[in-house]
């Protein structure tokens, strides 16, 4: 995990800082607070009970997608009327990161929802900083945004929901 961290440091954030300054104290900066994330993380995992997650409430999760899955595919009278699934889906498990539903024939829908889903990480990555960074790095504004960027936009962004 700190072998990834390097390495997304070193793509993300070393390429761009280097042209400013030789100076490599912030780019180590950086990796040090995204380590400490990823250790206070690893150990409230720890603390976390883990089998009601996997056992109880990941399962919960999964039957009332495709139960929503399955009924936005379902038409009660096929032919007279359709509906699109994916607006019946998003109707019946609405979540504001995929809100408005996007139509491939209105680009302003689709700019609008990844312009949704970018705050929605950002949101996400800011509740996250705020339980597992330290406190002087959490009053640092400019460390913070630089840290919730990386995160929401080069981790989550790219890395997890571009794939």
């Amino acid at each position: 995990l700190y072998a990834l961290i390097a390495v997304v440091a070193k793509e993300f954030v070393h390429g761009w800082y280097s042209n400013i300054t030789p100076d490599h104290t912030f780019v180590d900066e950086i990796v040090r607070i995204i380590a400490h994330c990823t250790r206070a993380l690893e150990q409230r995992l720890r603390k976390a009970d883990l089998e009601a997650l996997l056992l109880d409430e990941i399962p919960d999760a999964i039957t009332a997608h495709v139960h929503a899955y399955g009924v936005s595919r379902q038409s009660l009278h096929p032919g007279r009327f359709t509906s699109d699934p994916r607006l019946t889906y998003h109707t019946l498990r609405p979540h504001p990161a995929l809100s408005p539903n996007p139509v491939e024939t209105d680009p302003a829908t689709v700019l609008e929802q990844q312009q949704n889903e970018a705050a929605w990480r950002r949101l996400l990555v800011e509740g996250i900083l705020a339980v597992l960074l330290p406190t002087e790095d959490l009053e640092n504004g400019c460390l913070r945004t630089l840290v919730t960027e990386v995160l929401s936009e080069m981790v989550i962004g790219n890395g997890i929901a571009g794939k």
